[in-house]
């Protein structure tokens, strides 16, 4: 893949398909025509019901031999509760995914709500938390990474405000890169620096 996969995933969340609920809408580019496509996992069926898989060809490039396209899914939230949509791009088999696309929702009141994006390829691994320093709450890290895992890079972006609205959010990004093989886990929490406890505790676990 020419472009890096976080400049070609689109996240939507649609008005009111079904009754007393909101769709959620992923859509991620593919080329079956490369042998690779996408299949996932989820944490909890009872949170996300699938209604919709279809691949859509690039448009114009129909007829066009090994041209990609973008494979969409649309899933009802029932419940709540917290869920884990997991995407792994591969071959038919391929021991392990050249990509992995971990989305964490949380679904409440007929709506899901991305609450963190973890990307893995290529030995390096992406995480994206929203946080909104304004009131006061920023993500920590442990920083257990042992020999695995190395800290690359760690940012803030803050979202598009054309209006200059003060208290707006961004996302705080997290750029590690594979050292040895092994199994770690990091774990972030979002609270107050005066305040004992954390508002949100956030686990991942990596084998690399």
């Amino acid at each position: 893949m020419k472009k890096s996969l976080a400049a070609l995933i689109s996240l939507i969340i649609l008005a009111v398909p079904f009754a007393g609920a909101m769709a959620l809408t992923i859509t991620l580019p593919e080329n079956p025509g490369t042998g690779f496509t996408w299949t996932y996992e989820q944490s909890d069926d009872a949170l996300l019901t699938e209604k919709e898989n279809v691949y859509t060809p690039d448009a114009g490039a129909q007829d066009l031999v090994g041209a990609g396209g973008s494979r969409t899914w649309e899933f009802r939230p029932d419940g709540r509760g917290d869920a884990v949509l997991s995407f792994a791009l591969a071959r038919s088999g391929d021991a392990k995914p050249s990509v992995r696309l971990d989305l964490l929702y949380r679904v409440a009141d007929g709506a899901a709500t991305l609450r963190g994006k973890v990307e893995m390829m290529l030995g390096n691994v992406f995480i994206s938390l929203p946080e909104n320093p304004t009131t006061g709450y920023t993500w920590q890290t442990d920083g257990g990474l042992g020999d695995v895992l190395m800290l690359k890079e760690d940012s803030y972006v803050p979202d598009a405000n054309p209006g200059g609205l003060l208290g707006g959010g961004g996302t705080h990004r997290w750029h590690y890169v594979a050292k040895a093989p092994g199994d770690t886990a990091i774990t972030f929490t979002y609270a107050r620096p005066w305040e004992s406890d954390a508002a949100e505790t956030v686990e991942f676990s990596f084998s690399v």
